[in-house]
């Protein structure tokens, strides 16, 4: 495989990693993936095309994704963003969104959206402790 090929095959995003399909990690070192490649694959794979109970988010994020060709460091990127996030739904959102984004905006889009899921709490402590006497406001 040259080049050209190589980077066509990553480009493909999506379409990669639904390959995986019944593969498991120590099947894809056997066609030649490094053991960190494999686990990489095998964990998009179980993220876009595995089961849960967002079934329609992991529909939409996919279609998403394949609508902009998401490459697969572009997915790797989303991932990395998606991981910071708690509660599962909260995550399954972030992921539809950022997929629903051209890839060469979905780092801006994901910090932005970062702070916003972090400002209330932020808001919140500053304004429960003010400095008044008691530490709290009338």
């Amino acid at each position: 495989m040259g080049l050209q090929e190589y980077f066509a095959q990553l480009s493909r995003g999506v379409d990669l990693v639904a390959e995986c399909s019944g593969l498991s990690a120590p099947d894809l070192e056997k066609m030649g993936a490094s053991a960190q490649d494999a686990a990489e694959l095998i964990s998009l794979h179980t993220i876009y095309f595995g089961p849960t109970p967002y079934t329609s988010k992991q529909r939409s994020a996919v279609n998403a994704a394949r609508r902009n060709g998401h490459t697969l460091s572009t997915l790797r990127h989303i991932e990395s963003f998606t991981r910071r996030v708690q509660g599962r739904l909260a995550t399954w959102n972030l992921r539809v969104e950022l997929c629903a984004t051209p890839s060469e905006q979905v780092t801006a889009v994901a910090r932005r959206r970062l702070r916003e899921m972090r400002a209330p709490a932020s808001i919140a402590s500053a304004h429960c402790c003010a400095s008044t006497p008691m530490g709290w406001l009338p």
